[in-house]
């Protein structure tokens, strides 16, 4: 085999982006039907929070990074998520990029690019 026969992985970018909308409408859904998030929304523009967590999603594929809101950290801050919220949060995330026919193995590529930030969402 040479390096002709071989065909680059395309970025997860490229991959999904076009679901990426789609995704985040069914992410939400979920986390405001689980009674233990949806008060974390209470009095949040929603519309505002889906653009932001699409722009989010687009970094996390390694689109991007168009993302102009407040530093994670300041942004939770007030909010005192636990690890169990965090955990919750994101096996939400998880079921609907399964829903959406997400690959596991980029699934689990994207989770990690989220946990990577969870001592900035974590107990602020």
């Amino acid at each position: 085999m040479n390096s002709e026969d071989v065909k680059a992985t395309p970025p997860l970018y490229e991959k999904y982006q076009t679901a990426i909308d789609d995704l985040v409408e069914l992410f939400y859904k979920k986390v405001l039907a689980d009674a233990t998030l949806a008060s974390f929304f209470t009095g949040v523009n929603m519309e505002r929070q889906k653009r932001h967590m699409s722009t989010f999603i687009v970094y996390a594929l390694g689109g991007p990074n168009h993302y102009s809101g407040r530093i994670m950290a300041r942004a939770h801050q007030e909010l005192q998520i636990t690890e169990k919220d965090f955990r919750q949060v994101s096996d939400h995330l998880d079921t609907a990029m399964e829903g959406m026919g997400v690959t596991y193995d980029d699934r689990m590529a994207i989770l990690d690019t989220i946990y990577s930030l969870r001592d900035d969402i974590v107990g602020q």
